[in-house]
C-alpha cells in the first residue's frame, strides 16, 4: 500500500496578500460610501442641521476668511501700484516695503481676532 499525503497545499504567499489587499480595498470603498442615517425618517442627515452652533461658527470663520482675502488682495494691488510709482527711488521702495509689511501684519492680526471672536461670541461676530 502506498501512502499519499492528503493535506491541502497552502496557497502561495503572493496570492494570499493579493486576496487580502482586494478585501481591504472593497471594504474601504464600501465604508467610504456610508452616510449617517436619521432613524426616524430613514434619510441622511447633515451635521450642520443637527448642530446650529457649528453652522454659525463655520459661517463666521468663512466670513473672516473672505474679509482677509479681500483685504489682502487690495493690499497687494496697492503695494504693486505704489512700487511702480516709486520707480528706482530706493528710499521710496524701502518706505513702501515697510508700510506693506506692517499692513500685512495688521490684516493677519485682524483675521486672527475675527476668528477668536467667532468662538467666543458666536454668530454675527465676523469682521469685528
Amino acid at each position: 500500500m502506498s501512502r499519499f499525503d492528503h493535506r491541502p497545499r497552502p496557497l502561495p504567499r503572493g496570492l494570499t496578500l493579493a486576496a487580502l489587499a482586494a478585501i481591504l480595498a472593497v471594504t474601504a470603498m464600501a465604508l467610504s460610501q456610508c452616510r449617517q442615517i436619521d432613524p426616524l425618517t430613514g434619510t441622511g442627515t447633515d451635521v450642520k442641521v443637527l448642530n446650529p452652533t457649528l453652522n454659525a461658527v463655520s459661517d463666521c470663520m468663512h466670513a473672516c476668511n473672505a474679509t482677509f482675502n479681500t483685504d489682502h488682495s487690495a493690499e497687494v494691488r496697492l503695494h504693486d501700484a505704489t512700487l511702480q510709482g516709486c520707480g528706482s527711488d530706493s528710499d521710496c521702495i524701502h518706505a513702501e516695503n515697510t508700510r506693506h509689511h506692517n499692513r500685512q501684519l495688521e490684516i493677519v492680526r485682524a483675521m486672527q481676532a475675527c476668528k477668536r471672536n467667532c468662538h467666543s461670541t458666536g454668530p454675527g461676530a465676523a469682521g469685528n
